[in-house]
């Protein structure tokens, strides 16, 4: 379960309970996949096409 852990990604998939959260990559597969883990613990392998780069602030940190 993510504590303290930077969420450097927003989920764009087809999962209407999932998309527009928070999440961040674990793993970076073949094929274009990779394995990404939401702020409550849900882990999800999925395509690196339904995910979105969070820009850091002018502050230099992630929102």
């Amino acid at each position: 379960m993510l504590s303290n852990k930077v969420l450097t990604h927003i989920y764009r998939g087809r999962d209407q309970a999932r998309k527009g959260q928070g999440c961040r990559v674990l793993v970076r597969g073949n094929k274009n996949r990779c394995l990404v883990e939401f702020m409550d613990g849900f882990r999800l392998m999925t395509n690196r096409n339904t995910l979105r780069t969070i820009k850091p602030a002018k502050s230099g940190r992630l929102r």
